[in-house]
C-alpha cells in the first residue's frame, strides 16, 4: 500500500490513509475538506487541522476570532497561538471545525439549489444565524450548541430542517 500525504500540509501520512478519485466540486470555500472520504477525514482529524483555519472561519462568517472560539471552546491560548507556524489543533477541536465546515456547507448547497446562488452570501449569512435565538432550539442561540458533537448535530439537523421547509 503506497503511502499517501495529508490532505492540507502535504506530508506523509498513516497508512492506510487512501486517497480517492472525486471528481471536482463547484468552487465552495472549503472543498479541500468537503472530498475527503471518512478514512481521511478520521486521520485528518486525528493528526489536527492547522490553527489558522479557524481566523479562515471567522472571516467567512465575519464573526471575531474570538466569538467563533468561544462557540467552539476554544482555549484562548489556542487562539493567541494561531499565526504559529503549523499550529495544529487537537483531535476534538478539529472535529467540531470540520462540522462547522459542514454546517457552512448546507448554506452554500441550499443557495446554490434555490437557482440564485448569488442572492445568499452564505459565510455571513451563517454567521448571523449562529448569533440569533431560533424557536426550533427552543430559543437557545446555535453557536452556543457547536462546544459539543451532540450540540452540533443537533444545529445542523435544525438548520438544514430550516433550509428545506421542513419543521417539526
Amino acid at each position: 500500500m503506497a503511502i499517501s500525504k495529508h490532505p492540507l500540509t502535504g506530508e506523509q501520512s498513516s497508512p492506510g490513509m487512501v486517497s480517492h478519485g472525486t471528481p471536482p466540486l463547484p468552487y465552495k470555500p472549503y472543498n479541500r475538506y468537503l472530498q475527503l472520504v471518512d478514512l481521511e477525514l478520521i486521520a485528518l482529524v486525528r493528526e489536527g487541522i492547522p490553527a489558522a483555519l479557524l481566523k479562515e472561519l471567522a472571516n467567512d462568517l465575519r464573526i471575531p476570532l474570538k466569538l467563533l472560539g468561544k462557540m467552539l471552546n476554544v482555549p484562548q491560548a489556542t487562539l493567541k497561538r494561531i499565526g504559529s507556524h503549523n499550529k495544529l489543533l487537537q483531535p476534538g477541536l478539529s472535529e467540531r471545525v470540520l462540522e462547522l465546515i459542514r454546517i457552512f456547507n448546507l448554506v452554500t448547497d441550499a443557495a446554490t439549489d434555490s437557482g440564485h446562488p448569488d442572492a445568499l452570501d452564505a459565510g455571513p449569512w451563517l454567521g448571523t444565524w449562529l448569533q440569533t435565538p431560533v424557536p426550533a432550539l427552543g430559543g437557545e442561540i446555535p453557536g452556543n450548541l457547536l462546544d459539543t458533537m451532540t450540540g452540533v448535530k443537533l444545529v445542523t439537523r435544525v438548520l438544514n430542517q430550516g433550509l428545506h421547509g421542513v419543521y417539526s
